[in-house]
């Protein structure tokens, strides 16, 4: 498993870590300036949106930069960049035609920008507010979304033959939940979305109704195991912000309301 983040509060690196099994050492993988963003695989390579800096937290402000996405080889860390200047690249995600997703989810800019096969960046891709993760559903007809700062939270959809066309699929109607803030989002065969978020991993099912399986803890990357060693496949971990790894057993066959 692989974790993007940083080393602490104060820290102004990115940083990449490989997990070999739950409860195994971090392994520091790459370093880089600026904020930490999401991670992708492109066949064997790894993409790490990396560099955003927004000195005015979530409001935005003159100053902001924007985020690089490198391509990382997962087995010694060494990095080159493949685009500049993508947004916040706080979620990465690639298409079937080869193309690099960037969500960008600074307040003033909010949208999602697209890196085609030649690397030429197009501004925007979609338009989604504050959008963070990001993940192709089953039939691979559109990119489900999680918008970070929505209130209540939501998942929106991308339709990826028209991506001008977006819908709000998804929006929390639980007042105590408002708060949640969204992060990163992965499904499994049956199309179920799992949300990393304030408080606990979110399911919503295909019909829309939604559970949590609740953990004391500000969740950012979501995903399953695979295979049949360490990280297996019937389990989902998340990893929280304080760099706490969750293994959540069940979450597939877990009964939503």
């Amino acid at each position: 498993m692989y974790v993007s983040g940083r080393a602490s509060e104060d820290d102004r690196m990115a940083r990449l870590w490989r997990i070999d099994r739950p409860g195994a050492d971090w392994v520091l993988l790459a370093s880089a300036i600026g904020g930490s963003g999401g991670l992708a695989w492109r066949g064997r390579t790894l993409l790490w949106g990396v560099g955003s800096y927004d000195p005015y937290g979530i409001y935005g402000g003159p100053r902001l930069r924007e985020a690089d996405i490198l391509e990382v080889n997962p087995s010694n860390g060494k990095y080159s960049v493949l685009a500049h200047r993508v947004g916040s690249a706080n979620g990465v995600a690639t298409l079937p035609d080869g193309s690099i997703l960037a969500s960008n989810t600074f307040i003033n800019s909010s949208n999602i920008n697209r890196v085609s096969p030649r690397r030429w960046i197009e501004r925007p891709w979609a338009e989604i507010n504050t959008p963070s993760g990001m993940v192709i559903g089953k039939y691979g007809e559109y990119m489900y979304v999680t918008s970070h700062y929505s209130l209540p939270p939501k998942i929106s959809t991308v339709e990826l033959d028209n991506p001008d066309i977006t819908t709000t699929w998804y929006q929390s109607t639980d007042e105590e939940r408002k708060f949640s803030y969204f992060s990163s989002i992965t499904r499994d065969g049956n199309n179920n979305f799992f949300v990393g978020a304030i408080g606990g991993v979110w399911k919503v099912r295909p019909g829309k109704k939604a559970c949590v399986f609740e953990i004391s803890d500000t969740l950012g990357g979501v995903t399953f195991g695979r295979g049949s060693k360490g990280f297996r496949g019937r389990y989902l971990f998340a990893v929280g912000e304080g760099g706490g790894l969750y293994r959540i057993s069940g979450a597939r066959r877990a009964i939503v309301g």
